[in-house]
């Protein structure tokens, strides 16, 4: 089960973050990045965020303290 939630969750969490990570440190690249998406991709990116600020990180942390306890 812990490698189930491992390869699923948290793996692709951690490598989501580690491009976050080099992105962040990289302004330049970022902003051509962001330059080129589509009106659509912006959108979506936006919305993502905006769920996330406005739960979605709750709603992780909780997802998580929950697999902690019947694990």
């Amino acid at each position: 089960m812990a490698d189930k939630i491992y390869y699923r969750v948290q793996y692709p969490l951690k490598k989501g973050i580690q491009k976050l990570k080099k992105l962040d440190k990289d302004e330049e690249k970022l902003d051509e990045m962001i330059a080129g998406l589509s009106e659509y991709e912006k959108s979506r990116l936006r919305n993502f965020l905006q769920d996330w600020e406005e739960g979605g990180r709750n709603d992780l942390v909780q997802f998580i303290e929950e697999l902690e306890e019947r694990l």
